[in-house]
C-alpha cells in the first residue's frame, strides 16, 4: 500500500468521516475549532494582503453601477421548488 499510496493521494479531511467512528466528543470539538479558525484566520490574512498590495500600487477604486433589479419569483419556480424537496423527501 505504501508504494501506490502517493498516487491516490487522498487529502485527510476527505477520509475524516472514516476516522470518526472512534473519537471522543472532546476531541471533535477541538478538530472542529481548529478548522473554523483556522479559516477565518486564512479569510482575514487573505484580505488583508490583497488591501496592502492594492495600497502599494495605488489601485483607485471604481464605482460600481447599480444593475437592474431581480426578477420576482412565479408560481412555476415555487412549484418546481416544491417537488424538488418532494422527491428529495420521498428518497
Amino acid at each position: 500500500i505504501a508504494k501506490w499510496l502517493p498516487l491516490f493521494y487522498v487529502p485527510a479531511l476527505v477520509t475524516m468521516p472514516l476516522a470518526l467512528q472512534g473519537m471522543a466528543g472532546g476531541d471533535l470539538a477541538k478538530m472542529v475549532a481548529v478548522l473554523f479558525v483556522g479559516m477565518v484566520v486564512s479569510l482575514v490574512f487573505t484580505a488583508q494582503i490583497t488591501i496592502a498590495i492594492r495600497n502599494m500600487v495605488n489601485t483607485p477604486t471604481m464605482p460600481v453601477p447599480k444593475g437592474k433589479p431581480a426578477s420576482p419569483f412565479t408560481l412555476s419556480h415555487y412549484a418546481a421548488w416544491g417537488t424538488i424537496v418532494a422527491v428529495s423527501a420521498a428518497v
